[in-house]
């Protein structure tokens, strides 16, 4: 199914606390291109990570639920201040995504939640 990123962006930016979000297409054998998403959170924890992809699989259809999450300190961006999704894709490609497993067992283990 076609994705639009901006929609996932509009998604995650109504989120408290995202800072900027950049939703881009990723290469994936089974699939052909599955969505990633870098992110920029003004608290990087797993407790703000867990509520966060909560909130994304409440506000998104199953198909636009992103596959792959970086947390960046910055989306880098072209000289008229604008993202490029594919620069923003390849950053992404050269870091390790956050363990969305771990990540999720680690706020359900947490007698905060």
């Amino acid at each position: 199914m076609k994705i639009h990123p901006g929609d996932v962006d509009a998604v995650v930016e109504r989120f408290g606390g995202t800072i900027d979000v950049c939703t881009f297409g990723y290469d994936d054998a089974l699939q052909g291109q599955d969505v990633g998403i870098a992110v920029v959170l003004d608290s990087v924890d797993d407790a703000t990570l867990g509520r966060l992809h909560e909130w994304t699989r409440r506000h998104l259809a199953t198909h636009q639920l992103p596959q792959r999450w970086y947390v960046l300190r910055e989306i880098p961006r072209n000289a008229r201040g604008k993202v490029n999704r594919v620069t923003v894709a390849a950053t992404c490609a050269s870091l390790e995504p956050v363990d969305v497993r771990r990540l999720l067992r680690s706020v359900r283990a947490s007698p905060d939640q």
